[in-house]
């Protein structure tokens, strides 16, 4: 991560560099520097970078994960006037960008999740190398419970870069809805390529925390906080194993840790009810 920054942080401090004012942002995202983050994505729309609208996407989704969803929304809405008067000059990548507005406007409409599909097709059929909006669209078919579609969606990506730790995690999260074997065997391949990938260390210590295996769990949380201290999934997981040891001075420190992240993260609670859950005390995960 460190080597990451350091080449983003030159390349775009030289002529032209406005190109990767976006992948310095995200690397930054993915470092838990949000702040830092949205002002590069920020000048990149400011500079008018090529990858403009990622970036205000990505603001968008900054914005939403903070529990500013009214801010959030007013960003995704713009998204559809602009594909309404401009789509004949997107890129692929910009297609992807309207997908993922609305992929999040549709927690309000679901169904704009069609339009996210539309998207995502519009966006692969411009440049089939686009595997990004290839992962993408994988993983809006696993939280929208489409097994079958997110397997052959994930599959063809990994034929392609069966190395992509993102593709890989998005895999095991479909094998794991799925009750299918080999999620085990697909978080390994995506730490094998990349130790540091956070999505692949929390999803390592959620399967960990199932098998009431407390300690190696935690060891995993650790590891992914100390990459991205903001990451909210991170912190819940933390949380759900100190709930469930009876750590209750730790549950409130990471309680309060992702309150400072996003006060109306529902998602944090449902982790920690979860945890409680498999461990019988039903009561608590109730409420």
């Amino acid at each position: 991560p460190d080597e990451a920054e350091r080449g983003a942080r030159l390349a775009t401090a030289q002529p032209g560099g406005a190109a990767l004012l976006g992948t310095l942002g995200a690397v930054l995202r993915d470092r838990g520097r949000l702040a830092e983050a949205e002002s590069a994505w920020v000048r990149a729309g400011r500079e008018r970078a090529i990858d403009s609208l990622t970036a205000l996407v990505n603001i968008g989704v900054l914005r939403a994960n903070r529990g500013d969803r009214d801010g959030a929304r007013r960003i995704f809405d713009r998204f559809i006037d602009v594909y309404n008067s401009r789509r004949s000059e997107f890129t692929s990548e910009d297609l992807s960008a309207v997908a993922l507005a609305c992929r999040h406007l549709g927690d309000d409409d679901p169904q704009l999740f069609k339009d996210a599909l539309k998207a995502y097709d519009a966006a692969i059929a411009l440049d089939p190398t686009n595997l990004e909006a290839r992962i993408a669209l994988g993983e809006l078919f696993v939280d929208k419970y489409n097994g079958a579609d997110a397997k052959s969606t994930l599959d063809a990506v990994l034929e392609i870069n069966p190395f992509d730790p993102r593709a890989l995690v998005a895999a095991a999260a479909r094998a794991d809805a799925d009750n299918a074997p080999g999620v085990d065997s697909l978080i390994a391949r995506a730490l094998a390529v990349n130790p540091e990938y956070v999505p692949a260390r929390v999803m390592l210590a959620r399967a960990l925390l199932d098998l009431e295996r407390f300690d190696d769990a935690q060891r995993e949380v650790e590891r992914a906080l100390r990459v991205n201290p903001a990451s909210r999934e991170a912190v819940a997981v933390a949380a759900a194993i100190a709930f469930v040891k009876g750590d209750t001075r730790e549950y409130e420190r990471q309680h309060a840790r992702a309150q400072a992240l996003n006060a109306r993260d529902g998602a944090f609670y449902a982790t920690v009810s979860e945890a409680a859950a498999r461990v019988r005390r039903y009561g608590v995960a109730a409420d």
